[in-house]
């Protein structure tokens, strides 16, 4: 896509995604120019791209009459992958393409600080996996029609897990050596396995 401005070489910005004046059309090509610290705002519509974070940054959906913005996972796939620190993810729908075999939502590993606020987890054989990382934050999101794992962590410390909605999954949650959890206000129902596994 054809660019505004080169945000390589500028501080942080607030950079949009979409289709009619926006700075890039894809999720992924606004993260690859982004400098650490920008605001990626996403419109509306629906975005199959599979997303690789390398650096901190927020990526904010801009809800409308016409929904929110969902990130289709390609066949098989990690939509969204999280490999660095800081990074806030709001307001966004991530969903597989019907058939997601084992492929998770949300993959982040080795990382200091994570928050997912008032987004929506379906259709997919995982949800969020959540490996060796600590300050991490799930609040206010819906994660449904899981064929694995709704939310998944191991070795976390300093996590908080907090009005979420988890159903329609095989393991609701689940989680081992863990330290420092804090779980509250969450709705685990409709699960092949009950309730949370910590």
């Amino acid at each position: 896509a054809v660019t505004r401005q080169d945000y390589r070489s500028s501080g942080p910005s607030i950079i949009s995604v979409g289709e009619a004046d926006a700075d890039f059309t894809r999720i992924g090509d606004a993260v690859s120019h982004a400098a650490p610290g920008s605001t990626i705002r996403i419109a509306p519509g629906s975005y199959r791209e599979e997303i690789t974070i390398q650096k901190p940054v927020i990526l904010s959906g801009e809800t409308s009459n016409a929904g929110r913005p969902v990130l289709v996972a390609p066949a098989n796939r990690v939509p969204l992958t999280i490999l660095a620190d800081n990074v806030l993810i709001q307001n966004l729908t991530v969903t597989g393409p019907g058939s997601s075999g084992d492929s998770a939502a949300v993959v982040a590993g080795d990382i200091i600080g994570l928050a997912l606020e008032n987004c929506v987890i379906r259709d997919m054989g995982n949800g969020i996996l959540l490996n060796h990382s600590s300050d991490l934050s799930i609040r206010n999101t819906t994660i449904r029609n899981i064929t694995g794992a709704g939310i998944s962590l191991t070795k976390a410390a300093r996590t908080i897990l907090s009005d979420n909605t988890i159903d329609q999954c095989r393991t609701g949650i689940s989680g081992s050596d863990l330290d420092q959890l804090v779980f509250r206000n969450n709705l685990v129902s409709s699960n092949t396995q009950s309730g949370p596994s910590f």
